[in-house]
């Protein structure tokens, strides 16, 4: 009995862009789920505004004065992708940028910042502090750890 956009338009722009690829992959990095995750989310689906970093009032309440968004439907990007022969892989942030190594790096860049600490480097310290601190929100699972990765290899 939920509501969840089917988002035409992006599965016209993931196969157009996935079309012109001769090899690699196209990735693709939102906020969203797949089509049963989002519609257990909200009944009358994702679409909600913005307004000082919190959460706004309905879209016709206030227009021009917030800001839109709506919850990336991965199912409608994944099937299109499947139909047109793509491998299609869907994953959190967090998952993804572990590939990279990010959590190790996180890691060392807090000894750096331990490191710099001991040794008075303020500016040293604070930049360090930075870097690590935005690089954990990157991976934090209540945030932008959660939003989705599409992978379509050619």
């Amino acid at each position: 009995g939920g509501l969840v956009e089917v988002q035409l338009q992006a599965q016209s722009l993931v196969l157009t862009t996935f079309a012109k690829l001769l090899g690699g992959a196209m990735v693709l990095i939102d906020y969203g789920d797949t089509a049963a995750g989002l519609a257990g989310r909200r009944g009358d689906g994702t679409l909600r505004t913005y307004q000082g970093h919190h959460l706004g009032p309905d879209p016709l309440h206030a227009p021009g004065e917030t800001d839109i968004t709506a919850d990336v439907n991965f199912s409608a990007l994944v099937d299109v992708l499947v139909e047109v022969g793509a491998e299609v892989e869907l994953i959190s942030q967090a998952d993804f940028l572990n590939r990279f190594d990010l959590s190790e790096r996180l890691v060392e860049m807090r000894t750096q910042e331990l490191t710099a600490a001991r040794q008075g480097e303020v500016m040293a310290q604070l930049q360090g502090r930075t870097m690590r601190t935005a690089g954990e929100t990157l991976l934090h699972p209540r945030g932008l750890g959660d939003f989705r990765v599409l992978i379509a290899r050619v």
